[in-house]
């Protein structure tokens, strides 16, 4: 994006990856081993203070062994309508947790657990980021797009993009 570069730790990152990941759907990159990830789009379920991603998972699914068999994942969000991108490092565990379903849960996920909030096949993806890197900018959409209007009339570059590593 720009040449503007801006490290935050950890209550800027924090804020920054609730900012980003909040409510977006991510893509979640496990690897077991593997040089390649296998990747899914997922919705996140929550962000808490900390900067813990939630997810609700099938339980035995593939991607809950995956987990379960390597505790290494990747997330990332692209939210193009913002220009906001985000790529998490970190671990995750698989768990099931009541209270913390009952916390999550919204009418979109009845779609993949018609049974509701109790039902007994809904488990966790809980994680924790480590260490990051995000891309945004500065101004808002229309302010971007006019910038871009200018530099293709005058040549002259306007990107406002600013980036930066992630540690909270």
């Amino acid at each position: 994006m720009g040449d503007e570069r801006a490290d935050l730790n950890r209550n800027q990152a924090i804020e920054k990856i609730r900012h980003i990941a909040e409510g977006e759907i991510a893509m979640v990159h496990t690897f077991v081993g593997r040089e390649v990830g296998v990747v899914r789009p997922m919705a996140t379920a929550g962000v808490d203070s900390d900067g813990t991603l939630w997810f609700l998972s099938k339980a035995g699914s593939p991607k809950n062994e995956q987990v379960e068999g390597d505790h290494v994942m990747q997330v990332t969000y692209a939210i193009k309508s913002r220009s906001e991108y985000l790529v998490l490092d970190g671990r995750a565990a698989v768990l099931r947790d009541q209270a913390k379903i009952d916390e999550l849960w919204s009418a979109f996920d009845k779609t993949w657990f018609p049974e509701g909030k109790e039902d007994p096949s809904i488990s966790l993806l809980r994680f924790t980021p480590k260490i990051g890197h995000y891309w945004d900018t500065k101004h808002s959409k229309a302010v971007q797009v006019l910038g871009m209007a200018v530099g293709a009339v005058t040549g002259k570059t306007t990107d406002d993009g600013v980036e930066g590593d992630l540690r909270p």
